[in-house]
């Protein structure tokens, strides 16, 4: 879809939902509500994740930059994971496991003002609704998530 609307636009939105249900999951005051944030959380930060990619790909030629960019973008996961124990467990001892949520928000969207005016801009998108429908497989995407979803659910 990315590819169809714009990297941009996308890897945007990601951002600023994944910054919102953030927040939600700070504010939740439930364990289901909790549970309901992150898996929204989970689903916005596909989508910038995977558009990441795509505007790395088309910002920098094939050369030693690109191969850089990809390292820091592969290097992020494992630190953030790490950093992201070691904060939490922190936050949790101290002044509490809601805060580590608010910071992320805070980070999050000073990250995404930054990408407002950071990122490239995307060409312009032609017949959206058109090529979404002739260019997606959306059976096979349905498929591959619910066989995923049956998967997860077996193993949990």
């Amino acid at each position: 879809m990315a590819d169809i609307i714009g990297r941009r636009k996308v890897f945007l939105v990601g951002c600023f939902l994944c910054s919102c249900f953030t927040l939600g999951c700070g504010l939740a005051q439930t364990g289901t509500s909790l549970i309901v944030f992150r898996g929204f959380q989970g689903i916005a930060i596909s989508l910038c994740l995977t558009t990441a990619v795509g505007i790395i790909t088309n910002s920098f030629p094939p050369s030693t930059r690109r191969n850089i960019a990809f390292a820091v973008t592969g290097a992020a996961a494992p630190v953030g994971y790490t950093l992201g124990l070691v904060c939490g467990g922190l936050f949790v001892q101290s002044i509490g496991w809601r805060w580590a949520y608010y910071i992320a928000t805070t980070i999050n969207f000073t990250l995404v003002g930054a990408a407002v005016w950071g990122l490239p801009g995307d060409e312009p998108a032609t017949d959206v609704w058109g090529r979404m429908g002739r260019e997606i497989d959306w059976v096979g995407a349905a498929m591959a998530t619910v066989a995923i979803s049956l998967l997860s659910y077996v193993m949990a």
